[in-house]
């Protein structure tokens, strides 16, 4: 498995994308969709509408290791969260979905064999799999720390100040 830098992904019709966080203290997933607007405007500059739909966090546990868990869980949740929306928004017909994270760590689990893994690890990497294999159109790409929109949320930000945070552009207004 191999994964994309983050700005070669190319909108289609209708997107779904996903940012997914993990820090010391929680895991975060941002969930929004990329549509195309019909009909598209001349002068706009971004023909596509973003929306925001929906958010999702998990406190951490304390103890050794914790911001690897909370990065694997992020990754676990938001494919999880994937799968929720495609089910209950069926009629939207997403062409590509678009999971982005920043975690070198979790995205290079997912990519090894979990029998060498303690539990925790392969019992998470073993169901990221079967949902990548049950939702071939996903697409994982890894994204600098610094441009993950998820970010803000596992540094407790309030959502004021999410806002006003510099994020990842998603090609819409």
């Amino acid at each position: 498995m191999k994964f994309s830098r983050w700005g070669l992904c190319s909108p289609t019709d209708n997107d779904l994308c996903v940012t997914v966080d993990g820090s010391g203290c929680a895991s975060a997933v941002r969930v929004f969709s990329r549509a195309k607007k019909l009909p598209p405007d001349k002068d706009d500059e971004k023909p596509f509408l973003v929306k925001y739909l929906y958010g999702n966090g998990k406190l951490a546990p304390l103890g050794p290791q914790a911001a690897a868990k909370t990065e694997t869980d992020s990754i676990l949740l938001g494919l999880r969260i994937i799968e929720w929306v495609i089910s209950i928004c069926s009629h939207m017909d997403f062409k590509n979905i678009y999971l982005f994270s920043d975690s070198t760590i979790a995205l290079g689990g997912l990519c090894s064999k979990h029998v060498q893994m303690k539990l925790f690890y392969a019992s998470r990497f073993h169901e990221m799999r079967k949902i990548l294999q049950k939702f071939p159109q996903i697409k994982i790409f890894k994204v600098p720390g610094e441009q993950n929109d998820a970010d803000c949320c596992c540094l407790l930000y309030t959502s004021d100040a999410a806002d006003e945070e510099d994020s990842v552009d998603l090609g819409g207004r």
